[in-house]
């Protein structure tokens, strides 16, 4: 299969090729341009976050598609689930806010009065 299926080969591939190909080809060519549209500047704010929350939640970081406990609510989870999504949860944070400390201190020795 190739990069790219034109319209007329989409009648030739049956279901689980197509799938596939949605899965690993088309996911990563999504990504690539949500990428692209973060890094932009010239992109709009809106568009931005909503590229920059498509790949966290696709990530896990939103409890989208790479997080295994993300088809329970919280009532539903036992004593142990709900142990271990609060230690998940407490390991997110604190590696958000190391990475932030890094940009404060980065950013603490610049300034626009310079």
């Amino acid at each position: 299969m190739t990069d790219h299926i034109t319209d007329a080969e989409l009648v030739e591939v049956d279901d689980d090729d197509f799938l596939k190909h949605v899965r690993t080809v088309g996911i990563r060519a999504a990504y690539d341009a949500a990428l692209a549209m973060v890094r932009d500047p010239k992109t709009p704010a809106g568009a931005r976050v909503t590229a920059a929350r498509w790949i966290a939640d696709i990530a896990g970081y939103l409890g989208g598609a790479g997080d295994e406990g993300a088809s329970k609510e919280l009532h539903e989870m036992t004593g142990d689930e709900l142990r271990a999504h609060t230690t998940k949860l407490e390991a997110q944070a604190a590696a958000m806010r190391q990475g932030m400390a890094g940009r404060k201190s980065a950013s603490a020795s610049v300034s626009v009065f310079d």
